[in-house]
């Protein structure tokens, strides 16, 4: 399904026009779309609206409003960084900057060789 952004999207209309000349050239000359097409329309806050196209004329397109869906703001990822711990006590850097930019949790993986980092993240109890 396609989609296309409009800040002209409230809460409680039925109807909507889109009007921007870059969305309304995409919807009509590349895409082609006429009345009874539907797609997906979003305003850049949060909201997102499946329409129904009504009619199309060279300067708007009229949507007619089928469900509203409620997106709300993307949750930020949780970051876990696994790192090795340096020579001459520049760990404590690394943790600064780490933490400057966002990282949730950091693993300190010590001397252990390649293959033991398995066990190590994933220990087998008995």
């Amino acid at each position: 399904m396609d989609r296309f952004f409009t800040p002209q999207l409230s809460d409680t209309a039925t109807t909507f026009f889109v009007e921007s000349t870059e969305e309304l050239r995409h919807l009509t000359r590349v895409l082609r779309l006429r009345p009874g097409h539907r797609a997906e329309f979003v305003d850049g806050k949060g909201n997102q609206v499946l329409g129904e196209i009504c009619s199309v004329t060279k300067s708007r397109v009229l949507v007619r409003v089928e469900q509203r869906i409620f997106a709300g703001k993307p949750r930020p990822p949780y970051i876990i960084l696994a790192c090795a711990v340096p020579k001459n006590a520049k760990f404590e850097d690394i943790i600064d900057k780490c933490t400057q930019l966002g990282v949730n949790e950091i693993i300190p993986m010590g001397n252990l060789p390649w293959h033991s980092w398995g066990m190590a993240m994933n220990p087998i109890i008995p």
